[in-house]
């Protein structure tokens, strides 16, 4: 494999670095729920999501220490599979709260 080796941009330093000293913390993650009104075909969804991630480049990154320096490549990797939860809260009195 011929990898192309990058060096972070500063805010890829200052969020790498902030993520470490707050290890576990999810203060970059962006979260959401989305309600879908109707039977779902699992299949069909887990390739529209896997098609998403294989059509933007920022899910390519992948980050490699070397001599003590966090850098970073792109992945040729194709997603065709991924392990998603799904929780179904239809079935409650409340689907709202329980959720």
């Amino acid at each position: 494999m011929n990898l192309t080796i990058h060096d972070l941009t500063e805010p890829q330093k200052r969020i790498y670095y902030t993520q470490m000293i707050y290890n576990g913390s999810c203060m970059y993650n962006i979260g959401g729920h989305v309600v879908i009104h109707g039977k779902i075909n699992e299949k069909v969804l887990i390739k529209a999501i896997c098609g998403f991630i294989n059509a933007h480049d920022s899910f390519a990154i992948r980050l490699i220490e070397i001599d003590g320096v966090v850098k970073q490549y792109f992945t040729d990797d194709i997603i065709s599979d991924v392990d998603i939860e799904f929780k179904d809260f239809s079935f409650y009195e409340s689907p709202e709260e329980m959720f």
